[in-house]
């Protein structure tokens, strides 16, 4: 039975440098940390910089991405579950997402690790959201440990967090949410 996620303020609001968005549909929180004070334009600069080929990445339909999004997930976190059980509906706005790893605890990071040492990294991520055991084992390849600092340096503070590429952080807002936000940031 699917839950139906509830529209809840997020808890870590910021003025001033590196505004979060406040109206989302709910997230995990992770290890306190604290906030980075990123500015929006380090943040973009900083995920820009992330190699796709550490990234998993969703695409919509053929030559219909119009915006892309940075997702940090984990793979045990039910609201990154309900997320990525709505992934159809963000493609279906021409949300290309990009997933990068965010461990809320040591089980879920040696989870993720094997997640991002399989040679099908959407198939192990579609299985270890499900509840599933990914095949691969854990490898010194992973790039979750440089997915962590990044997250850290741009101030990640649960997840699932999503960061724009003009650096807005915000907890999972929904697809007609994310995608006017998007817009408005490519205008």
């Amino acid at each position: 039975m699917r839950r139906e996620p509830t529209r809840t303020r997020a808890p870590f609001p910021r003025t001033g440098r590196g505004a979060v968005r406040g109206l989302v549909l709910g997230g995990c929180m992770g290890a306190a940390m604290a906030a980075s004070g990123a500015m929006p334009e380090e943040i973009a600069e900083t995920l820009e910089a992330m190699p796709e080929e550490d990234l998993i990445i969703f695409e919509p339909e053929a030559g219909e991405a119009q915006h892309s999004v940075t997702v940090f997930t984990d793979v045990t976190c039910p609201h990154c579950q309900d997320l990525h059980a709505d992934l159809d509906d963000y493609l279906e706005q021409g949300i290309r997402v990009r997933y990068a790893a965010f461990a809320l605890s040591d089980a879920s990071r040696e989870l993720m690790d094997r997640v991002w040492c399989s040679e099908d990294r959407h198939q192990a991520l579609e299985s270890a959201k499900s509840g599933e055991q990914p095949e691969a084992e854990a490898c010194d390849a992973s790039p979750v440990d440089r997915h962590q600092e990044t997250a850290q340096q741009i101030g990640v503070p649960g997840t699932p967090t999503m960061a724009t590429p003009g650096g807005e952080l915000s907890f999972r807002l929904t697809p007609e949410d994310l995608a006017d936000l998007l817009e408005q940031e490519a205008q």
